[in-house]
């Protein structure tokens, strides 16, 4: 019997093969990190706002709506002041700057923006920005290149080297410019970043518009990897199966004229639903069906002990006549209000109509349950399995993306005479074997010597048992 590790781990494309990414951000309904530390509104979120390409009525990108952040214009007076972006945890003593890094944004800006000044980088807020994007559409700090035309998605580049005097600015993978920058005194220079930088922020008005994702990388990556990254692209993001107008039948009929069930699946998160009975409270969605692996809760707008604490999902295929548990557990604990959080669970059958059942409350609350927000995932990365007995032994190191050549590699912690098979996917669906790992007792090296691999990279390793 295969029994998978209890873990799976992203890659992303040919960088982190090269050189360490030490964050990455993906703006999935919040700021929460895929790589490194959560982000943070600089001082508050304002009008800030969480959502889709479709809901923005804006681009998609790879012709699919994907999850975005739509920020606002900032000054010193308005609420949103930027976003912080946390570094500090990637410093000592000894390398207190980073001198040589490569910051990456996916970035739409729309027409009412697109002959103003934006603020991409800076090292505090409401200070000056060190790159903009100015009036015309071209960016640098203080030499500008290039042309960002209004409701575009860009992938810009920004490849910091004090080692080599120059700041290099890319669209879509081309090198658009060079900006000469002074080099390092006493340590520093006038780009180095400290524990943290800040999009979005300046001394004055920084026009609005949307982000995608953003990445830093503690390297100024060459122009062959800026090159490979190309335009903007996206994680691969589980698709909902649910539709506003789904059919919607609650456990009861206890909740308020406003607030009652088909909110649940309505794709507004400030909308609710909210049920008085307190527990085993719930919905069955008759969907176009579909193998569903993954849940999204979005917490609701107040009463943090109103949150669901735990679910069960079963499916049906006879309209609700019965139905078959698919998978139960903790719903992840929401920390604010308006938080989107995911389960994932190993499910192989389609099924149309799905019950959802929140047994308990954080509270537990004396009033009700609520939930903003249910999506219904199909596609989603596999939780996993059964555990081996003992499985303390058998881990895949932290995963080190220093070079291997322009390979990416990892260590596995292995058990004498069993074996592993590493596999790789670039779509969360189709696994492939990339390798057999014939366990030695001791820490086994992997690298992925394939020429040719998805543009994201997802890897697992399965022991043979």
């Amino acid at each position: 019997m295969k029994i998978p590790l209890t873990f799976a781990f992203l890659i992303i494309p040919y960088f982190s093969c090269f050189a360490e990414i030490i964050g990455y951000w993906n703006f999935n309904y919040s700021l929460k990190a895929t790589i490194g530390e959560n982000l943070e509104w600089a001082w508050e979120q304002g009008d800030a706002t969480f959502g889709t390409t479709d809901t923005f009525a804006i681009a998609g990108i790879q012709g699919k709506s994907a999850n975005v952040l739509k920020f606002p214009d900032s000054d010193e007076f308005s609420d949103f002041s930027g976003i912080e972006v946390y570094l500090g945890a990637e410093l000592d003593e000894d390398n207190w700057l980073f001198n040589e890094y490569s910051i990456i944004v996916d970035i739409l800006y729309p027409e009412t923006s697109s002959t103003s000044t934006r603020a991409i980088v800076s090292n505090a807020p409401v200070e000056q920005a060190s790159v903009i994007i100015n009036g015309e559409g071209k960016i640098g700090g203080t030499s500008f290149y290039g042309e960002i035309l209004a409701n575009t998605w860009y992938r810009i580049a920004i490849v910091v080297s004090h080692s080599s005097n120059n700041i290099n600015y890319y669209l879509d993978g081309k090198n658009i410019g060079q900006e000469s920058i002074e080099g390092l005194v006493d340590g520093q220079g006038e780009h180095s970043l400290g524990d943290f930088f800040y999009l979005f922020t300046t001394d004055g008005l920084s026009k609005g518009g949307y982000i995608s994702s953003v990445q830093f990388h503690n390297l100024a990556l060459p122009e062959s990897v800026v090159s490979d990254l190309g335009g903007t692209t996206k994680l691969y993001e589980p698709e909902d199966i649910t539709l506003p107008g789904d059919e919607v039948v609650a456990t009861s009929d206890n909740s308020p004229g406003g607030e009652r069930a088909p909110n649940a699946i309505d794709d507004n998160p400030f909308t609710k639903y909210l049920n008085f009975d307190k527990v085993d409270t719930g919905l069955t969605i008759t969907t176009g069906g579909g193998v569903v692996t993954g849940l999204a809760l979005t917490s609701a707008n107040d009463a943090p002990d109103r949150d669901p604490a735990n679910f069960i999902l079963s499916g049906s295929n006879d309209d609700g006549a019965t139905f078959t548990e698919i998978a139960s557990g903790d719903v992840p604990e929401f920390v604010e209000r308006f938080e989107r959080q995911t389960v994932s669970f190993d499910n192989d059958i389609a099924y149309t109509t799905y019950e959802l059942i929140f047994p308990t409350t954080v509270g537990p609350s004396d009033c009700c349950m609520q939930i903003a927000e249910i999506e219904l995932l199909v596609g989603t990365p596999e939780a996993g399995g059964d555990e081996p007995d003992d499985n303390e032994g058998n881990h895949i190191d932290d995963t080190v993306l220093a070079p291997f050549g322009f390979r990416f590699g990892f260590s596995i912690n292995t058990d004498e005479g069993k074996s592993y098979t590493v596999e790789a996917t670039g779509d969360l669906r189709q696994w492939n074997k990339i390798e057999t790992i014939n366990g030695t007792g001791l820490s086994v090296q992997f690298t992925d010597t394939r020429n040719e691999v998805f543009q994201y990279q997802y890897y697992r390793v399965r022991m043979a048992q």
